[in-house]
């Protein structure tokens, strides 16, 4: 069984969901654990350490990034699209049909959040020639 809906509020996903290790002890399915997993692509850094909603270059080449820790750039989709300046900032293709347990997009223009003008469109960081990045 999945994170319950309370967990799921979108304050939780921009601050916390796969933040926090799992401290769990047994097999379980990442994918409906909202808590990070060594070795999970999903895991994310904490929002204290000042990464941007910008794909890191080094990451967008699947290369290690010489900064670690510790860049200014998102390393991948959850840090990108779960980052508070990009978060639900997109029409969800599925609109309000969506079946994703987590989704980065607004389903109706009622939960539409502005982009923050500072960033690059999304295109610019994530055109189809360098989605691959997030894989």
């Amino acid at each position: 069984m999945g994170p319950s809906k309370a967990v799921l509020s979108d304050d939780y996903l921009m601050q916390n969901y796969k933040v926090t290790t799992c401290t769990r002890k047994y097999p379980h399915d990442w994918a409906q654990c909202p808590c990070g997993h060594k070795g999970e692509r999903a895991s994310r850094r904490p929002l204290s350490i000042g990464y941007s909603a910008i794909g890191c270059n080094y990451a967008k080449q699947r290369l290690p990034c010489p900064r670690g820790e510790q860049c200014p750039y998102a390393h991948n989709l959850f840090e990108y699209y779960l980052h508070p300046q990009r978060f639900r900032t997109e029409l969800c293709q599925y609109g309000t049909s969506c079946k994703r347990s987590v989704c980065f997009f607004a389903h109706t223009l009622e939960q539409m959040r502005p982009l923050d003008p500072s960033l690059p469109p999304p295109e610019t960081c994530c055109s189809s020639s360098s989605s691959s990045w997030f894989l």
